[in-house]
């Protein structure tokens, strides 16, 4: 016995050296003592690495057949049929256990069996199983972590860094633990944790290459750097070789990529991944080979989803729609989830119209049960086939699956479609609560705010994605290279904040990344048009541009499908270069299909509108109406179409429907104010003048405040010196309309040149002008008031001094009047001839020659002064006479003074005076009216009704999804190894 332990020892030290020579003592040792269990254990160990499984098989079951209790046999047995027969495995591990119920390695074994088919809760029990027996086991910590690592990261997270903890060593945990992290996108924290891997281990390519990962998209040039640094501690690691690949390809430099794709089939001809990198290298390249490279890989896996969808794009593109169709199909046999492949078959079918696919569709969806798959079925319904309660019926189903956060976005909008902005919004809520870093529940939230009235909220929360925007397309790679996030962040500039050179950039950089997105091309090129309207001197150059866009676009409708919504676009685009031929036959075309749509109405009904075709535009208004009845610019478009048929009852109603739904809707306000003013120029009516006044004072207030529908002063005049003037025509326009209400004002209401009315009139057009250099009525209304003053000074004088003049010396008369009246009165102390006086003038008088005669008819008359008293006597005697005797009369005392009071002002001159004094002050308060009557009155134009609202770019109708594949990549970061047990041996001391 003790020589067959002596080989057996002897052995065990020569299994990693030299394992032919411990086979043969092996074999020395049993030959000593058949018996020997620990020998033949010992031997099939080594047999079993030596990769000899049938050997070592027969050598366990002789231990079996020695000693049937025999764990170690039993375990070792379980590990030789791991790979060839799982049951068989299984079934052997679980002797073991049934042997030693504490047999740690055969719980671990099976655990490791348990995750390898997919069985979670099992494997899991028996992981924790090793724990409660051994607490202190790393191995099953780390192993807890793998299992748990995508379905609870949080718990995987904590089992890794018990792992650590136990064993401070183990540099797999740390990868684990930064894979958690890289899968939560906390690069920065998973970086952390694959540099501790190479602290411990500084040849350890998995985590160098795991650390170029985080950089991958990011910074291209770091990531270069670890995967370089990868491949040259491992030059055959093709993963390192395939993201080196994968960075040239994002560069552009496609030869490069490919010959790192090459390298890689080159030192493993199996390598998928590189089959189709290279296929997506050679997309817009050579189509042929990149479809011969796209099955390549199915060759090798002809499960692999992502060749299946490559070849699907590119007969896609091709128009080869059914064997697109068919690729997708398969693409989602293999992936269920695949939500692009889904996405393209809903494509696909709005563009071919065809209900049989339809039905297909929602057959194989219903198959599949993917919450992507129920995504893009609702995405049919809502937005191509308008059956809400469908959309609504798959939305919910995508939702109850919770896989998916983006379907909040389109549920919501499904609620805005059917006017329920309260739980459009109360979803989107919801949506944001779970990502607040999704800046598409961002941007739609703003929408709806606006369409709600709630500016403020909506301008605050435009801010705040455009700085989420903004830091995505610095950030996020994949996020840049989708054109319509370019079309979303500067339609936030161009119609939100009027930066329009912002706008223009955004605009310009969407379209190198497809310079066909009809979306892009439209918003830019309306940029243009705003530009050339508003831009004192504009550049001539926007012509060029403009048409040149127009050039491109129009190569979208030469292929042989085209999408309704690319034809709508197109049709915008056509407005907006006043192509109106080709838009009226775009839109008639679409029309004859039968389809109704209000987009396509709206744009019927503007068409009208430029050819004079009023009652037809109202027609096409209200159709739009009729299937959008919550889109309030399709109804102001009603009311202005009213507006210029003249039909002000029916304009004003519109509008006023409006202002009940939205108080602050700038469109509105002015679009009542200039129906009012229109039908009171043909009937002055000085309050509706004040109203049509109080509702355009209300669109200025609001407009420049930004608690409006709209800003109304986002292009206000810059100082001359700056390169560029801009002019704001909607203020300008407003101010006109305001200078000429105050001018009917003062013309038919008011009087005098000094009126305030005119002085308000003057300053409104001098404001237009300000706004607006080259608003030729505002020039023309301004001159005209301004040469009406001047030519009117003398009666401008007699208006500033005339009336004052008269109403002031008519007052004081009336004063005067008054008071001489009431209070005037005087003595009476008069000269009078009585008895006496006549006795002693006849005494003194009889010795002249002509007496005067019949002197007592003058007794007892009252004179005021003695010169009267001698009017009388001359009046008698004679003129000679008195002359003759003037000494004689002026020495006569004549006066007598009695107590008698007498009036100054007799009644009757009093009222006279008084009545008088009163018509002279009401007659200089008309005065200047009475002079208005020989002035004339000032001839302006008339105010033109409001434009009309197109489409607004404001808004996501669903995130728009990249057709494109994403270079093939590893999916979850780097090769995650579960450590198995030991192979189970026992060393005889």
């Amino acid at each position: 016995m003790t020589i067959a332990t002596d080989f057996f020892q002897e052995a065990n030290t020569l299994q990693s050296t030299n394992p032919e020579k411990a086979i043969e003592l092996y074999k020395q040792s049993i030959e000593a003592d058949p018996t020997f269990l620990d020998a033949y254990n010992g031997l099939g160990n080594i047999l079993l690495n030596a990769g000899k499984r049938e050997e070592a098989i027969k050598q366990y079951e002789k231990c079996i057949e020695l000693n049937p209790e025999y764990k170690w046999a039993y375990f070792n047995l379980g590990l030789s049929y791991s790979i060839i027969d799982i049951d068989k495995s299984v079934e052997y591990y679980n002797k073991a256990i049934e042997i030693d119920p504490v047999y740690v390695d055969a719980y671990l074994a099976l655990g490791n069996i348990y995750l390898g088919k997919g069985l979670i809760e099992e494997a899991k029990a028996n992981y924790e199983k090793c724990l409660e027996i051994d607490p202190n086991l790393s191995i099953a910590y780390f192993n807890l972590g793998l299992l748990l690592n995508k379905a609870e990261p949080e718990n995987a997270k904590t089992n890794y860094e018990k792992a650590i903890a136990l064993d401070p060593n183990r540099v797999d945990s740390y990868l684990g633990l930064g894979n958690i992290y890289f899968d939560k996108n906390d690069f920065s924290k998973a970086r952390e944790q694959y540099l501790k891997c190479i602290e411990l281990d500084a040849n350890y390519d998995l985590a160098y290459f795991n650390v170029g990962l985080t950089y991958e998209n990011r910074d291209n040039s770091k990531a270069k750097y670890y995967y370089e640094k990868t491949i040259s501690i491992n030059s055959s690691f093709t993963y390192a070789l395939n993201g080196l690949g994968n960075i040239y390809l994002e560069e552009g430099n496609l030869e490069e990529a490919i010959v790192k794709y090459e390298k890689c089939i080159e030192i493993d001809p199996n390598f998928i991944y590189a089959y189709h990198n290279l296929g997506l290298s050679f997309e817009k390249k050579d189509t042929d080979k990149a479809i011969a490279y796209y099955e390549k890989a199915l060759l090798i896996d002809p499960s692999y989803p992502h060749s299946y969808f490559g070849l699907g794009k590119i007969f896609q593109e091709d128009y080869k729609f059914e064997e697109a169709r068919l690729k997708y199909e398969k693409c989602i046999e293999y992936s269920p989830d695949s939500y692009l492949a889904y996405y393209n078959i809903y494509v696909i079918i709005s563009q071919t119209n065809n209900e049989e696919l339809v039905t297909d569709f929602v057959k194989l969806v219903e198959e599949k049960k993917s919450a992507y798959g129920y995504w893009a079925l609702g995405n049919l319904y809502n937005y191509f086939i308008k059956d809400f309660d469908k959309s609504l019926h798959y939305y919910n189903k995508s939702r109850e699956l919770k896989e998916m956060k983006e379907i909040l976005l389109d549920i919501s909008n499904h609620y805005d479609a059917t006017s329920n902005l309260e739980k459009a919004i109360e979803i989107l809520d919801e949506a944001i609560s779970q990502d607040k870093e999704n800046v598409y529940t961002l941007h739609n939230k703003a929408n709806y705010l606006f369409k709600k009235g709630e500016y403020d909220k909506a301008r605050k929360l435009c801010d705040d994605a455009l700085q989420k925007y903004e830091d995505k397309l610095e950030s996020d790679k994949t996020f840049s290279k989708d054109p319509s996030n370019y079309l979303y962040v500067g339609g936030i500039y161009f119609e939100v904040l009027g930066e329009y050179e912002k706008a223009i950039k955004l605009f310009t950089k969407g379209l190198k990344q497809d310079e066909t997105h009809l979306g892009l091309l439209l918003a830019l090129n309306k940029v243009y048009a705003v530009q050339s309207g508003i831009m004192i001197n504009p550049d001539v150059s926007l012509y060029w541009k403009r048409n040149a866009n127009l050039k491109t676009a129009e190569k979208v409708l030469k292929k042989p499908f085209v999408t309704a919504q690319d034809q709508l676009t197109m049709t915008e685009l056509y407005f907006t270069e006043e192509k109106y031929e080709k838009a009226k036959e775009l839109i008639n075309n679409f029309l004859k299909t039968g389809k109704e749509s209000a987009p396509w109405y709206n744009l019927k009904g503007q068409l009208h509108l430029i050819k004079d075709e009023f009652k037809e535009a109202v027609w096409a208004f209200k159709t739009a109406i009729k299937l959008e009845p919550h889109n309030l610019s399709l109804t102001l478009n009603l009311g202005n179409a009213y507006l210029r048929n003249k039909d002000y009852f029916d304009a004003d109603n519109i509008f006023k429907k409006i202002l009940k739904r939205d108080p602050n809707n700038v469109d509105a306000l002015i679009g009542l104010g200039e129906s009012i003013m229109q039908r009171s120029s043909d009937e002055p009516d000085e309050a509706m003048l004040e109203s049509a006044e109080n509702y355009f004072k209300d669109a200025v207030r609001l407009g420049k405040s930004g608690a409006g529908s709209k800003r109304l002063d986002l292009h206000a005049p810059k100082s001359a010196n700056k390169e560029r003037v801009y002019k704001d025509i909607k203020l300008s326009d407003i101010y006109y309309a305001l200078g000429y209400i105050k001018t009917k004002q003062y013309e038919d209401f008011k009087v005098g040149i000094k009126s305030a009315y005119l002085n308000d009139s003057l300053n409104y057009f001098i404001k237009a002008c300000e706004c607006d250099p080259e608003n030729h009525k505002a020039l023309a209304a301004k001159s005209k008031v301004e040469k009406y003053v001047n030519t009117n000074k003398e009666t401008n004088r007699l208006e500033s001094f005339g009336a004052v003049l008269v109403i002031a010396m008519a007052f004081i008369l009336f004063v005067g009047s008054q008071y001489f009246f009431y209070f005037g009165t005087k003595s009476n102390d008069q000269y009078i001839l009585n008895d006496n006086a006549v006795d002693y003038l006849e005494s003194i008088l009889s010795d002249v020659e002509n007496e005067i005669k019949d002197i007592d008819k003058l007794k007892g008359i009252k004179f005021e002064d003695k010169n009267t008293l001698v009017e009388a006597l001359k009046s008698m005697a004679g003129t000679d006479f008195i002359q003759n005797n003037s000494g004689l009369i002026d020495s006569i005392d004549l006066k007598v003074s009695t107590d008698e009071k007498v009036d100054l002002l007799p009644a009757g001159y009093y009222v006279l005076i008084s009545f008088g004094s009163i018509v002279f002050m009401i007659a200089g308060l008309y005065l200047p009216k009475i002079l208005k009557l020989k002035v004339g009155v000032i001839e302006l134009e008339k105010n033109q009704p409001t434009e009309m609202n197109s489409i607004s770019l404001i808004g996501i109708l669903s995130p728009e999804k990249s057709t494109s594949t994403e270079v093939m990549s590893i999916s979850s970061i780097g090769i995650q190894k579960i450590q198995s047990g030991q192979l189970a041996s026992v060393n005889i001391p």
